[in-house]
């Protein structure tokens, strides 16, 4: 049987394997003809292309890679069309992603951390400087070479200062655990320091084998990014130099004038590099090249590689910040968000409902059967006792629907509804009398308390 002729792309490119299928399309490895060098092909089909918002994240990944060169950053080689294909060509890195390394590995060893984190740092700078915004950074993004050198891929979803918005009202971009906290609010305006949270996320990862805001529930972990603290990185391990772990914490600053306003201020923390507090606030101050914000209104601004067009800064918004953690005390105890304290008030409301309507309620049907008995004085105490008891668990269950477990709104409104009838049950003679009210509140009773203790542990 004779061997299949080999394709060839573009009259240059043969195609040796397929290595993989990526959000918009397959990706190739290739031999480049001319040198006979490997590359990877990234297609995408002429029906994906007609999808403007597919066509727009290729030609931004186009654009992005074309401005780029930088060790730690993937190579552009060349781009086409054939047969209504779209073909990006790029530099092909065999040695998996930081993804596998930190699989493999779980915790990185202190030097071979430093090492990656220096490099990933002075390739996010280069993209930066050039006026790209990464904006999907994580472990699968960023591909390691087999001598383990990382290089930064998967331009697809930046933002380039002379391309049109990607972005549509409401649409969120990214990977949930590694974006930051504006993403969630204001997407169309992201600026770099979204890439710096990202950042800091993949060095938590890196140094502890786990995310800092870990949770199973997707609006729970959506809550802890925008409110909680993250898990000390002590937690997981002790030998971690304090300066790294004020980088880290730094970079997930809730606040993005609060974290690096750019990434090269992060250099010195990563070297430990001790500075006095006038070195420190006078190199924190924003200059025309650091801490640029590049929001959709720039996007008309072509910069040309031959003259740099300076942006005018929003002194308001870029106010100059302390980039370096030394202004703060890293032994401080993480502040209470108000989630946290909602969440606690909302407990204690529950609780203090549960044990006052038990109390009152079992008063109340005790008297009922017993009417010369002096439980709780009177009816009417037990009565009230059990009401109020009802009232602040209704209170709570609600601040739990609004505030705290919103994913469960469902669950709680039928909660509330359970505790309304219990207190209807309990109380209206005219309805049931003596113990099939007893009882039918006592269900009541049992399902609120089942349904509550099902939404704590979900």
């Amino acid at each position: 049987m004779p061997s299949q002729k080999p394709l060839i792309l573009n009259e240059r490119y043969r195609i040796e394997r397929k290595l993989g299928k990526g959000a918009m399309g397959n990706v190739f490895l290739a031999i480049d003809l001319q040198d006979n060098e490997p590359v990877a092909i990234k297609t995408i089909s002429q029906e994906l292309y007609e999808n403007q918002e597919i066509r727009e994240r290729f030609n931004r990944e186009v654009a992005a890679l074309r401005k780029l060169n930088h060790p730690n950053i993937i190579g552009y080689v060349d781009s086409f069309t054939v047969s209504g294909r779209a073909c990006l060509v790029m530099e092909f890195v065999g040695g998996g992603t930081l993804a596998d390394v930190i699989q493999d590995r779980r915790q990185l060893e202190q030097g071979f951390f430093k090492s990656i984190a220096m490099k990933l740092i002075s390739g996010l700078q280069a993209a930066h400087d050039a006026g790209i915004i990464h904006r999907d950074l994580k472990p699968t993004n960023i591909f390691m070479t087999a001598t383990l050198e990382p290089k930064i891929g998967d331009f697809g979803l930046a933002k380039v200062r002379d391309l049109t918005s990607l972005t549509r009202t409401g649409t969120a971009l990214g990977t949930l655990a590694y974006m930051s906290p504006e993403a969630f609010h204001t997407v169309g305006q992201l600026d770099h320091r979204a890439d710096i949270w990202a950042l800091g996320v993949i060095f938590y990862e890196m140094l502890t084998g786990a995310l800092p805001f870990s949770t199973e529930s997707q609006p729970r972990l959506i809550n802890a990014i925008l409110n909680e603290p993250p898990m000390p990185i002590e937690f997981y391990r002790r030998d971690i130099p304090p300066s790294w772990q004020l980088l880290i914490e730094t970079c997930l600053e809730k606040n993005p004038h609060e974290r690096y306003q750019s990434v090269h201020h992060m250099i010195d923390d990563l070297n430990e590099v001790p500075r006095s507090r006038q070195t420190f606030v006078e190199s924190s101050i924003l200059s025309k090249d650091i801490g640029l914000r590049f929001l959709d209104e720039d996007l008309d601004i072509v910069l040309s590689e031959e003259n740099q067009t300076q942006i005018t800064l929003n002194l308001e918004d870029s106010a100059p910040r302390l980039h370096h953690a030394e202004a703060r005390s890293y032994s401080r105890e993480p502040k209470p968000s108000a989630s946290m304290m909602v969440s606690i008030l909302s407990g204690l409301l529950i609780w203090l409902g549960i044990i006052a309507a038990l109390i009152g309620g079992g008063g109340f049907v005790y008297s009922y059967f017993e009417p010369n008995a002096n439980f709780l004085n009177s009816i009417e105490t037990a009565r009230q006792l059990s009401l109020l008891g009802s009232i602040l668990f209704v209170v709570g269950m609600l601040l739990e629907a609004i505030w705290i477990q919103p994913q469960h709104a469902l669950q709680l409104v039928i909660i509330v509804f359970g505790v309304t009838m219990t207190w209807f049950l309990f109380f209206s003679d005219f309805v049931f009398k003596g113990g099939i009210a007893a009882i039918l509140g006592t269900v009541f009773y049992l399902v609120a308390l089942t349904l509550y203790f099902q939404t704590r542990r979900t």
